[in-house]
């Protein structure tokens, strides 16, 4: 199961006018974008293969404040360290 659990993010899922979806897309579109934490690295691998951005819960609570979203400040840290 990925982690933050669903229902500690529904929330934010409804205010935020997202979609949360059961399984990880295969293809990109650029009206995805995929919200994870730490834990789920290895789960999101593909998409970002894929070129799926997957960004840290701070993506989606600084987007609200500012009113901007930018997938490039807070994308997934471990999915680009050297040890993976």
């Amino acid at each position: 199961m990925l982690f933050p659990l669903v229902f500690i993010l529904n929330h934010d899922i409804c205010c935020g006018c997202l979609q949360y979806v059961a399984s990880l897309p295969k293809k990109y579109d650029d009206h995805l974008v995929i919200m994870s934490c730490d834990e789920d690295v290895n789960q999101c691998r593909a998409a970002v293969d894929c070129g799926i951005p997957v960004v840290t819960s701070e993506f989606l609570l600084t987007g609200i404040l500012q009113q901007k979203l930018d997938t490039a400040v807070y994308p997934l840290p471990l999915l680009f360290s050297s040890g993976m």
